[in-house]
Formats: structure tokens, C-alpha cells, sequence
């Protein structure tokens, strides 16, 4: 019967595809089925050292000691195949081991798909975990490590609780127990911390398997930021929108009212609820003539911002001015039409009166002119025939007295006469009456027969004077002598009669020249009395000198400058003045002017 049943045993451990080797307890081999003896033919083709950690016995060892089954806990690799070594302790009836049994069951399919499990694992770009029920990480994927900064090593083992945003633990927790309860989680977000602190926001799709959590991860940190960005910049436009003071409509391409503001309620007299059901074109006089706004409709097709004037139609029929300033903007895929309207009914009033007043200030200046020109006329005539019949007075017999009166009253006219003259060149500059006659002139000559005459002026006054002239100016220009004349002397006049000694320096260049056209450097440098820096500004204004005291010691009427700076102004040219007070001025000017083509000198 025992060879029976010991023969059906055999039958049993040969039948079993699985090696199995039977070792006694100095783990010598004493049979093995024919997978057994296979795996050891197997096992002799290898290496003597790998041979070693394959028939190593600690797992035998062990299973003797605890008289129980253990398994290895890393598979045996024999050639291309993995198995896993199990050894069981054969008890007596006296309950003592005697024989220990190795099977050697094949797990390469199972390392196979633990492989494509691990490279699916460490490929993915999303995060990957196994939690058990508890809420432990067992495996984690190496992205971990590059969106919270800990190592798969230091996140194994831990709560996940330990890692949450304070805020999110209680409805991470929910969601737990939800998983234990074979529910699956689809969408959950919460926010997990980063080694540095910070907290990166998760969203996660988990299912229960196997009493183990099966979930993905990804990082929509970048889309909660602009998420909540844009909920803060909505909450900050519709505060702005309401509390702006300008009417505010966004409607359609087709001008449909879709959304307007409390000031708009407000200016218009509608409620928000009749705006939104009428049209822009509606509040317009112009209504059902939407030509009207057709040009504006090509420029907001362009993206270009449209502003312009025109009339709104309150609901109680009232017309305002209203200045609109509108683009087209993009939202959800669709286009629209902001714009901003205020309400300029009393500006317009106020512009109005400002233009009807200024008007009335432009008849009555043109009015003055006429009256100064006119007047300087009148003026002029009996003062040249005072002037004839005083010549004519030189010429009879006078006692020293008379002639000495004489003088005076020559003097005294002369400076009248120019008095008179400065004031209708002034009038006629203002009146737009000045005429250029532009000739073709040598420069040189004219600024020399300007300058040089002056010279026994500055000599009988104790002065020094020095006239440079560059020898690039002997060319044709085309200028008005009279104009340079009358612009060249004032400066001249001015630095001879503000000098009380020292010297004027008179000095002329070309600054700039091209092929057709030059700039004339015209300076006058003086040791006078010079200008404090509050006072520079003042000399061009008419009737006006840097210091009123001037007036009553040098004489003048305070218009020289400013007949040279309206001349200039008419010339394309300026004016400009350096100074030291007591020490002296400088004023440069500068003309352009177009040269004398060669081919009209060639003809001349």
C-alpha cells in the first residue's frame, strides 16, 4: 500500500512542470522530477559563481528553521528565464523536518510585463503612483521628482496627507475613502508641496484594484495661475467698468447691445434691460441709416482704434455730444465691439464760446494792426517833412543856443521816425503783409556792407570791433537784402548801444551745405551789460526789454528782437542766445538759403 501510495507521490512530482528538487538536510540533492533535471543541466552551463547565488540555500536554510514555506524575494535568473525558488520543510509524524523541497516556479512572464510596466513608468510625462488604502505611495514614476523635487526613494512609503495643501486634506481624504470603496475618482484636484514650500496644483484620475490605488497625475499649475489670474482681472475689469464715469457698450459686428455699465444707465435714462434689447444704432438721430457707420466698420475690421464725434438720443428725446473712442476685441472665439462714450454736450458749448471769442480777439487784433499801420503812416509822412525843413534850418544863421536846440529836436525826430518804423514793420508781420524780394545776392558783399559800416559807430563810443567774414561766403544765394539788412543791424545796434566798453565782435559762416542749399551763421558777441537767465525769454516779446530800467537808460521801444524773430520765424530760421549777466551776450542766428544754380551764374 505504502509503495502505492509512494509511487503515486512520484507520479505527482514528475507530472509538475515546475523543477523540483528534493534535498536533505545537508541540502544535498536526493531526486528532482524531469524539469528538475533540466533546469540543472541548465544551471551547469553557467558560470561557477553564478551557479553559487542560484543554489544558494538560504531560502532552504530558513524554511528549516521556521518550518515553514519561504520564497525568495528576487528571481532566480537561469539563462533567458526567471523563476522564483520556493522552499517547503517535510515534517515527520514527530513533527520534525527531515527533507526540504525546492520548486523553482517560472515568473518570466511576469518579469516580462514588470519590465514594460517600469519603462512605461519611467517614460510617461505624467505622474504615476500606487498608494495602498491607506493612502501610502508604494511606487511612483520619476516625474515626481522633477514637478515636487523629492526623490521616488523619499516620497515611497509616505502619507500622502503628509504632502497636501492644508486646505485640501479633508476632501483628499473623502476621495480616499471613496477609492475603498471600489468608486473610481475622475477630475480631483488638490495642491501638493514641493521640497522648496511652494505648492504645485495636481489633477488626478485614480481607480481601486486589488485593494491597491491605480492613479495619474498632471501639473496644471501654469492653468490654475491663469485661471485664477483671470478671475481676479474679470473681477477688476467688471469694478472698473462700473465704477468708470464714461458710458461703457460692448455689442456685435451688427450693433447689437450686449452689455453696458451703471453710468451709461445712468447718462441715457434706460434701464440695463431696454439697452440690451436695442441696437447702437437705436440711440443715434441717424437711425436706420447704417451707411452712416460703414467706414467705421472697415477700420474695426483692421483692429484699429475708431474715435470720433457724434450724437446720442436719450430716452427722454434729449440730444447729447458724445465723443466715442471703440476697438474690436476677441473673446471666446467671437468678435466685439467695446466702446467708450462721454459726454461732451457743455465741453462743445464752452468750445464754441471759446471760438466765437477768440474770433472776436482776431477781428479785434486785425483791427489794432490796421489802426497801428494806418496811424505809422500818417505819422511818418509830417515827420520826414519835420526832418526836410530841419536840414533846411541847418542851413540859415543860428547862434550857438538855437543850433545846440537843433540838434536835440533832430535827434528827438530821428528816434521818433524809428519809433514809427519799427511799429509798422511790426503791424505788418502781424497782419501777414511782409513780402520777401528774393534776388540773387552775394553773400559776402552784403553781410560786409552791412557789418563794416558800423564800425565808426562802435569807435566813437570807445569800443573795439572786429568783423569776420569766412571766405566760403563769396557765393550766390537768394535772399532779400533789405530783410538781412534790417535783421543783421539790430543785433549790431543793440551790442554797440548795451556796451559800455569793451568790444563787439561781429562774426559770419556757413554752419551747413549741401549741393542746393546752405545755413548762414550770423553771430554778435558783446561785453555789455548781458541777460540774467529769467531774462533771456523776455527780449523777443514786443514792447518789452529784460529790464524795465533799460528803457529810460539806453532808450528803444523794446521791438528790434522781436521784429528779427518774427522775420526769422517767416525765413525758416532762429535765433538763439548765450549770456553771462555783466559779463556780455552772445545772439546767433541762423538762415537757410537756397544758392544760385551754376548754370543761371553761367548765364549771368
Amino acid at each position: 500500500m505504502r509503495e502505492k501510495e509512494s509511487d503515486l507521490l512520484e507520479g505527482i512530482i514528475d507530472a509538475i512542470p515546475d523543477p523540483i528538487v528534493v534535498k536533505n538536510l545537508e541540502f544535498k540533492i536526493l531526486r528532482c522530477n524531469p524539469a528538475g533535471y533540466t533546469l540543472l543541466g541548465e544551471i551547469q552551463k553557467i558560470q561557477r559563481n553564478n551557479r553559487e547565488k542560484i543554489f544558494n540555500d538560504e531560502v532552504s536554510e530558513k524554511a528549516v528553521k521556521t518550518e515553514k514555506m519561504q520564497k525568495t524575494l528576487k528571481p532566480v535568473k537561469v539563462q533567458d528565464s526567471y523563476y522564483q525558488k520556493v522552499a517547503t520543510p517535510i515534517l515527520s509524524s514527530d513533527g520534525e523536518v527531515t527533507h526540504i523541497v525546492e520548486q523553482y516556479k517560472n515568473i518570466t512572464e511576469v518579469i516580462e510585463k514588470q519590465k514594460e510596466l517600469d519603462v512605461y513608468f519611467s517614460s510617461s510625462l505624467d505622474l504615476l503612483c500606487i498608494a495602498n488604502m491607506e493612502g501610502r505611495f508604494l511606487r511612483l514614476n520619476p516625474e515626481w521628482e522633477k514637478v515636487l523635487g523629492y526623490t521616488t526613494e523619499e516620497l515611497k512609503d509616505q502619507d500622502i496627507l503628509d504632502f497636501l495643501h492644508r486646505e485640501d486634506i479633508l476632501l483628499t481624504y473623502e476621495a480616499i475613502k471613496e477609492l475603498g470603496n471600489d468608486q473610481e475618482v475622475k477630475g480631483f484636484v488638490n495642491r501638493y508641496r514641493r521640497k522648496d514650500g511652494t505648492y504645485r496644483w495636481l489633477e488626478w484620475r485614480a481607480k481601486p484594484v486589488n485593494r491597491k490605488i491605480y492613479a495619474v497625475a498632471r501639473d496644471i499649475t501654469e492653468q490654475e495661475e491663469g485661471k485664477r489670474k483671470l478671475e481676479v482681472s474679470e473681477e477688476k475689469y467688471k469694478t472698473l467698468v462700473e465704477q468708470s464715469t464714461e458710458m461703457l457698450y460692448l455689442h456685435d459686428l451688427k450693433g447689437n447691445i450686449l452689455d453696458v455699465n451703471k453710468t451709461t444707465c445712468n447718462e441715457m435714462g434706460y434701464k440695463r434691460e431696454e439697452l440690451l434689447t436695442l441696437n447702437i444704432l437705436d440711440l443715434h438721430p441717424y437711425k436706420g441709416d447704417p451707411k452712416y457707420f460703414e467706414h467705421m466698420w472697415e477700420n474695426w475690421s483692421k483692429n484699429q482704434i475708431i474715435e470720433f464725434t457724434t450724437e446720442h438720443k436719450t430716452q427722454k428725446k434729449k440730444i447729447m455730444d458724445v465723443e466715442i473712442r471703440a476697438r474690436k476685441i476677441s473673446f471666446g472665439g467671437k468678435e466685439y465691439i467695446m466702446a467708450l462714450a462721454r459726454d461732451v454736450t457743455e465741453t462743445r458749448k464752452i468750445q464754441d464760446t471759446l471760438i466765437q471769442a477768440k474770433r472776436k480777439a482776431e477781428s479785434a487784433n486785425i483791427a489794432k494792426t490796421r489802426f497801428l499801420a494806418n496811424m505809422s503812416h500818417e505819422i511818418r509822412t509830417p515827420m520826414n517833412g519835420i526832418q526836410g525843413f530841419l536840414q533846411l534850418l541847418e542851413d540859415t544863421p543860428l547862434d550857438e543856443e538855437q543850433r545846440d536846440y537843433l540838434g536835440h529836436i533832430e535827434n528827438s525826430s530821428t528816434n521818433l521816425l524809428s519809433i514809427i518804423n519799427d511799429i509798422l514793420d511790426l503791424s505788418k508781420i502781424e497782419s501777414g503783409e511782409v513780402y520777401f524780394d528774393r534776388h540773387p545776392i552775394n553773400l559776402k558783399e552784403t553781410i560786409e556792407n552791412i557789418a563794416i559800416p558800423f564800425e565808426y559807430r562802435a569807435i566813437s563810443k570807445g569800443l573795439g570791433y572786429e568783423v569776420n567774414i569766412t571766405k566760403e561766403l563769396s557765393q550766390e544765394v537768394y535772399g532779400d537784402t533789405t530783410k538781412l539788412m534790417q535783421i543783421a543791424t539790430n543785433l549790431i545796434t543793440n551790442a554797440i548801444k548795451f556796451t559800455a566798453e569793451g568790444k563787439v565782435f561781429v562774426k559770419a559762416k556757413i554752419e551747413e551745405e549741401d549741393e542746393t542749399h546752405l545755413t548762414l551763421l550770423f553771430s554778435v558777441k558783446d561785453s555789455g551789460i548781458g541777460l540774467r537767465k529769467s531774462e533771456i525769454g523776455k527780449v523777443f516779446l514786443p514792447f518789452n526789454q529784460a529790464d524795465d530800467t533799460n528803457t529810460r537808460k539806453y532808450g528803444g521801444t523794446g521791438l528790434g528782437l522781436a521784429i528779427v524773430k518774427e522775420l526769422l520765424d517767416v525765413m525758416g530760421g532762429n535765433i538763439s542766445i548765450e549770456s553771462t549777466y555783466g559779463l556780455g551776450s552772445t545772439f546767433s542766428l541762423r538762415v537757410p538759403l537756397e544758392k544760385v544754380p551754376f548754370k543761371e551764374l553761367e548765364k549771368r
